[in-house]
């Protein structure tokens, strides 16, 4: 299974994105809230960044279904 991809199973090699300071900080926030969580941590975490415009980038924790 891909590890980075554009739409599910569609593989691409290499990603850059760039994010706002309010995107990172939304960002950092999900992520800390992850890593506090009580194990056993929630199977299939993912967030979303979306920007002014609509696009999305979804971060997820985990293997690809």
């Amino acid at each position: 299974m891909p590890r980075i991809e554009t739409d599910p199973g569609t593989e691409v090699n290499e990603v850059w994105v760039y994010l706002s300071d309010d995107e990172a900080e939304d960002l950092r926030l999900a992520l800390t809230a992850r890593a506090e969580e009580e194990p056993p941590r929630q199977p299939g975490w993912h967030t979303h960044i979306l920007d002014q415009e609509g696009r999305e980038v979804t971060i997820a924790v985990g293997e690809p279904e």
